[in-house]
């Protein structure tokens, strides 16, 4: 296997904001006055009135930096990338959590759970689970059927 380190890339990015009317003025106005006009709103409008302008993007700093102090903290990273400078996201892994329905029939709670672990379900549990202990509760008992 190839020798690697972590580094931490981060990327800045440069958005705007901007506001817009559609103003009624003077026929005779000409272009010095009409930047005038646009200075005059821009004095008068408050930067609560500005919009998000999702069309623009500038590049801002981007940089990357040696991430050893991130891989004492046991945090994995999210891409990799090879000697051709090919990066490839890593895949990760969801946590799901199951809900089942048993119905044992037992005279008594104790033989229910001992009936449950002699049937090995205890044992194959705690291997499937995650953190290596599962959740189990009594939730409902009926009586005969």
């Amino acid at each position: 296997m190839t020798n690697t380190k972590l580094v931490q890339v981060s990327l800045g990015a440069l958005t705007r904001v901007g506001w817009g009317a559609l103003v009624e003025v003077p026929a005779d106005f000409d272009e010095r006055r009409l930047s005038e006009l646009s200075d005059k709103f821009y004095d008068l409008i408050d930067g609560t009135e500005f919009q998000d302008d999702n069309e623009f993007w500038d590049k801002g700093s981007c940089y990357t930096e040696d991430a050893t102090s991130y891989s004492q903290q046991h945090e994995q990273p999210s891409y990799t990338v090879d000697a051709d400078m090919q990066i490839t996201p890593k895949t990760s892994l969801k946590r799901y959590e199951l809900q089942i329905g048993v119905f044992i029939d037992a005279k008594h709670i104790d033989q229910m759970w001992e009936i449950f672990r002699r049937a090995g379900l205890h044992d194959i549990l705690n291997q499937l689970d995650a953190d290596g202990g599962y959740n189990a509760e009594v939730v409902g008992e009926t009586e005969d059927k």
